[in-house]
């Protein structure tokens, strides 16, 4: 029995360090985008990639001066994004996409989304940067 209770230890100790690990991995929002700058842009949604946890998109916006931009974009992670309604048949290559959300740090054309009006459907994400 003293053995059971080593190994479960053991295991416990194992378990909780995987946790911890994955803990400090994940960053914020906060870290990352700027929660006193939100900006919105309009564009095509080109290269969409779920890169677990998150989906990350860019949106190709045209400029005043005529040039393109493009905006990368990371939503909440994927199965969170599905639930609210966020599915691969809406979010693909060449959908038209109004994104709203927290600019990058250091003013990196990125942002982390709060909403996402595409397919005719206005889709909360976050209501703030956390």
């Amino acid at each position: 029995m003293a053995n059971f209770g080593r190994l479960a230890l053991v295991a416990l100790a194992i378990v909780s360090a995987a946790a911890i690990d994955s803990v400090r991995a994940h960053h914020s929002y906060v870290s990352k985008y700027d929660a006193k700058r939100l900006v919105k842009v309009s564009g095509v949604v080109a290269n969409v990639r779920y890169a677990n946890p998150h989906i990350y998109f860019d949106v190709v916006v045209a400029t005043k001066s005529g040039t393109e931009a493009t905006w990368t974009i990371e939503t909440e992670g994927i199965l969170a994004a599905r639930g609210k309604g966020l599915t691969e048949a809406l979010l693909k290559e060449g959908a038209r996409a109004t994104v709203t959300g927290w600019a990058g740090r250091g003013g990196s054309a990125e942002m982390g989304l709060k909403s996402i009006t595409i397919g005719g459907r206005t889709i909360a994400m976050r209501n703030t940067a956390r």
